[in-house]
C-alpha cells in the first residue's frame, strides 16, 4: 500500500510540474554575413551583406540595376528592418527571421508608389 501511495505521489508531482515552463520568443540571430535574395520586385534578384552590432545592421546591398551607398538598419527579437540609400531613392525591407538561414519579409519604394514586394534572403 505505501508502495502504491508513493508511485501515486511521484506521478501526481510529475505532472504538476508539466507544461508549466516559461515560454521563450525565439532566440536573436546575428545577420551578419551575405545574404541572397528573390522577391517579385523589378530588380530582384539582390545580395545584401550585413553586419550586425548589437541592434544595429549595417551594410550593402546591389541587384541587377542598382548598388547602395549604404544599408542601415535593426534587429529586435527576430524583426528586421532595414533602410536602403541609393542616393535618388531608398527601398524600406521589413522582415522576420525564419532560421539563422532564411528572412522572409517584403520590400518597398516610393519610386515604385510604395506596394510592397515579397522577400525570402537566405545564407
Amino acid at each position: 500500500m505505501k508502495t502504491a501511495l508513493l508511485a501515486l505521489v511521484v506521478a501526481i508531482s510529475a505532472a504538476a510540474g508539466c507544461g508549466h515552463a516559461t515560454p521563450t520568443g525565439p532566440s536573436s540571430t546575428d545577420l551578419t554575413g551575405t545574404w541572397s535574395g528573390t522577391a517579385t520586385y523589378p530588380n530582384a534578384p539582390f545580395q545584401l551583406v550585413l553586419t550586425e552590432t548589437g541592434e544595429t545592421l549595417r551594410g550593402r546591398y546591389s541587384d541587377g540595376l542598382d548598388s547602395s551607398l549604404s544599408v542601415a538598419g535593426t534587429l529586435s527579437n527576430a524583426s528586421m528592418t532595414l533602410v536602403v540609400d541609393f542616393g535618388d531613392a531608398k527601398l524600406n525591407l521589413t522582415g522576420q527571421v525564419v532560421s539563422p538561414r532564411r528572412v522572409e519579409g517584403v520590400m518597398y519604394t516610393s519610386a515604385l508608389g510604395n506596394r510592397e514586394y515579397p522577400f525570402t534572403m537566405t545564407r
